[in-house]
Parts: structure tokens; sequence; C-alpha cells
């Protein structure tokens, strides 16, 4: 992960509780591998995040542009 924005880009309705803050979108970005070059600028993809298997989650700089 490279970016994590600091501000939801979607709320899809008033949050008042900390259960439905789940619900919230953030944009983030990630570097990957492509060292074999079949990942094209623009491709969409999916990406999975397994929190369970992180070294340390100290290491995510959060910050907006």
């Amino acid at each position: 992960i490279s970016f994590v924005s600091s501000e939801a880009e979607f709320t899809p309705k008033y949050i008042q509780t900390t259960r439905e803050r789940v619900k919230l979108v953030y944009r983030i970005k990630i570097r990957v591998d492509n060292s074999s070059l079949e990942l094209k600028p623009g491709m969409p993809g999916d990406g999975y995040i397994d929190t369970e298997h992180m070294a340390s989650r100290d290491n995510i700089n959060i910050w907006s542009p």
C-alpha cells in the first residue's frame, strides 16, 4: 500500500455509529510487482489486503494530496 486517503470517498448515508463506519470507502494505491509486464497502465484490477499476516500496520503512511 503506497497511499491511503485520509477522507472517505463515498458515504452511503449519514454515519452515526462506530459500527456503521465500516461502510465507508477509502481510495488507496498499491504497488505490485510487474516485472513480467503483464499489467498495463489504467488496467482495472482487484486487490486484497491480508491484514492477519502483515508484519506491521505502523508502516502505512496516511496522507491526502
